[in-house]
């Protein structure tokens, strides 16, 4: 049995023969220093396995742990329609950066049930966005490619196999790629595109065409352009039959590109909105048969350069919505728009307020919104006549006329309510001379609001008034006044009155 050495042999052992080579132990004390090193070895070993069993049983409760947080963590008890909000809500509107490996696709790091609510919550992704353009120097062929096929990928993941899609695609370059593309990115999901934006060469309308109407039997919006033009020569692509599930009809681009749409057999009598604004060098020649053609038209955006007087008038029953820039305001004299309940105009000097008056009084008296912009942004003369004419629609409710100043034999009438019963929107601008009138007269409508019973009277909410910037300079004193005046009127009434100068618009 080993008996305990005293502790001055200890330390002679440990500290100062363990330190040093030049102190050689004894017989009798090398036997003590051997049974010293075997009891410590036995107490190291007995260390080690306790700390053994201690990692053993730190990786036990670690692993429980992780499946108690697991059990208890808070988007379980949330429902799919929050997690889905959060999911939005994390998710930016910056362009997505497509992962070059798609076992590396970040949806499947994430915990099941957010992959899920990712993948499964059709309204994260029923509206996709795919830009392929080419830009020299910066966006080549081989990048473009590239994305093409990490785009298929993508879409083949995210898009819902069901319901509708909104569906913005842009693309240029080889008409090799673009028919890929189609093939690739569109074709598989034609089926349930209800919201078509396409950006494409001229020479790749005929791959679009070719897919209406059969492959797109659930379009409802189609806005179409295109990023490069027609040859000068070349022989035009036209398109014979719309989808009959179309309702809403853009087009973008040169006016050649509208010649594509001209043919006789397309079925127009579907298209409830046209938006034809954004083609250039547009007129009335080109534009009358196709207006003519729909029967069914709600609302219509469109710019003409001229008048034509050998067109045929247009009359649309069911039109409430005409917003049209004018090169004459003779354009409006072929129109009879029975059901118009908004009219905006953009136009160049001079103003045409007897044509827009004329086509008032012959479509409608029902008019409830007009809207006058003058692209020059100068003010413009008003013929006393001719105004009071334009302002005979009693229904009138919002007026927006930045480009000339009401006399103040209008104003006073409108404050009275003699004219423009129902007006609540007034805009238009002001000079030295109508600036207080213009004040005096929305401080009167106001006022109705309250003290007026009439059924038929409008509530008043809303004021603005454009002055000069010169005149903002020359009666500064004026200006501050009139300022507060329109500050007070807005607080006392809880309406909107405003006096913004004509540099801020």
């Amino acid at each position: 049995m080993f008996s305990i050495p005293d502790a001055q042999l200890c330390h002679r052992i440990e500290f100062e023969a363990g330190t040093s080579n030049n102190i050689i132990l004894s017989e009798s004390e090398a036997c003590v220093a051997k049974d010293l090193l075997s009891e410590t070895e036995c107490e190291i070993h007995t260390i080690d396995l306790q700390i053994a069993e201690l990692c053993h049983q730190r990786e036990h409760n670690a692993a429980r742990l992780e499946r108690l947080r697991t059990a208890v963590a808070p988007h379980k008890r949330l429902p799919p329609e929050i997690l889905s909000w959060i999911f939005r809500l994390s998710c930016e509107d910056a362009r997505i950066k497509l992962p070059h490996c798609p076992e590396r696709w970040a949806l499947r790091h994430v915990c099941s049930r957010w992959r899920s609510v990712a993948i499964n919550d059709r309204q994260l992704w029923d509206c996709i966005s795919v830009d392929l353009q080419l830009r020299p120097g910066i966006y080549t062929q081989d990048d473009q490619l590239a994305d093409l096929l990490r785009s298929q990928r993508l879409l083949d993941i995210i898009l819902p196999r069901n319901g509708s899609i909104s569906l913005s695609f842009r693309i240029n370059g080889l008409l090799d790629v673009i028919e890929l593309a189609f093939d690739k990115l569109i074709k598989p999901h034609s089926g349930h595109v209800t919201e078509l934006h396409l950006g494409i060469p001229a020479l790749s309308f005929p791959l679009f065409f070719g897919m209406l109407p059969d492959q797109f039997g659930a379009l409802e919006s189609l806005d179409i352009g295109y990023v490069s033009w027609f040859p000068s020569d070349g022989d035009y692509p036209s398109i014979n039959k719309f989808p009959p599930t179309l309702r809403s009809f853009s087009i973008r681009g040169h006016h050649v590109v509208y010649s594509c749409f001209c043919s006789p057999e397309l079925n127009w009598s579907y298209i409830t909105h046209l938006d034809i604004s954004q083609v250039l060098d547009l007129t009335l020649r080109k534009v009358v048969p196709i207006l003519r053609r729909c029967t069914n038209l709600e609302t219509c955006h469109c710019a003409i350069l001229d008048d034509d007087h050998d067109s045929p008038h247009v009359a649309l029953a069911h039109l409430h919505t005409l917003d049209i820039s004018l090169g004459s305001g003779a354009v409006l004299d072929v129109f009879t728009l029975a059901a118009l309940k908004t009219l905006i105009v953009w136009f160049d000097d001079p103003l045409p307020l007897e044509s827009i008056a004329a086509l008032i009084y012959r479509s409608t008296r029902g008019l409830q919104r007009l809207d006058l912009h003058n692209f020059s942004q100068s003010q413009s003369e008003c013929d006393f006549d001719i105004l009071a004419a334009l302002f005979a629609a009693t229904s009138l409710r919002i007026l927006t006329a930045r480009s000339f100043v009401f006399p103040k034999w209008i104003l006073e009438q409108i404050g009275r309510r003699d004219i423009l019963p129902q007006l609540e929107d007034l805009e238009c601008h002001l000079d030295e001379e109508t600036i207080s009138t213009f004040l005096d007269t929305v401080e009167s409508l106001f006022r109705q609001n309250v003290s007026d019973s009439r059924a038929s009277a409008g509530k008043f909410r809303r004021a603005v008034g454009i002055y000069p910037m010169a005149f903002d300079f020359a009666c500064a004193d004026g200006m501050l006044s009139a300022i507060d005046r329109a500050q007070n009127l807005e607080e006392l009434h809880k309406g909107t009155v405003c006096l913004v100068s004509s540099e801020i618009l």
